[in-house]
């Protein structure tokens, strides 16, 4: 048996979860709109962010492309 010292972690909290993106994830929409924008590809900021969030709950990117 191994005892550990670490205090039990809480569960997570889903409204902590369903906050304002971090730092990082706002960093990368910048970095994704100004490739779409040397790309031209006439994609806002906000499109690009629900196209980025379907992609990261496993929708196939190039069904996207397809409809975009």
């Amino acid at each position: 048996i191994i005892l550990s010292s670490a205090p039990p972690r809480s569960p997570p909290n889903p409204v902590m979860e369903e906050q304002l993106p971090t730092r990082h994830a706002l960093a990368a929409l910048d970095v994704v709109y100004e490739m779409s924008t040397v790309l031209d590809t006439g994609l806002s900021k906000s499109e690009l962010a629900i196209l980025m969030g379907l992609c990261e709950n496993s929708v196939n990117p190039e069904a996207l492309a397809a409809v975009v």
